[in-house]
Order: structure tokens, then C-alpha cells, then sequence
């Protein structure tokens, strides 16, 4: 298994740039899920609970719903 590169440049072979072109990336993307074994119990019934750990953006930001 590779590091992860970052969105940009997972997915640069759909995008019009060549090897030219200048990629910025901070790793964006690929935010760890981490399954909720302890809320699935207390929530009960055959179900998968994943989280995804926003505290490991590459800049640190949250999102929120509106």
C-alpha cells in the first residue's frame, strides 16, 4: 500500500494537466473512517456506525451542517 498523494493527484488522470503542470496538495481527502462499535450497541439492530475524524484534516477544519 502507497501513501496516500492527495486528491488532486489520485485523480489528475481525469483532469486536463500534464506533467508540466504544478499540483498543491496538503493531502487532502482520504479522512480516516473509524467504526463506532460502542454507539452501535447502544443504538442496538444490525447496523455499521462510521465516523469520519475531521480532527485530521490536513488544515484542521471542521465542517458543520448547517
Amino acid at each position: 500500500m502507497s501513501a496516500w498523494r492527495g486528491v488532486n493527484r489520485t485523480i489528475s488522470q481525469y483532469l486536463p494537466v500534464t506533467d508540466k503542470t504544478p499540483v498543491v496538495s496538503l493531502c487532502e481527502g482520504n479522512t480516516p473512517l473509524i467504526r463506532a462499535h460502542n454507539l452501535e450497541k447502544i443504538i442496538g439492530g444490525e447496523l455499521e456506525i462510521w465516523l469520519k475524524y475531521e480532527g485530521l484534516n490536513p488544515t484542521a477544519s471542521f465542517k458543520t451542517a448547517a
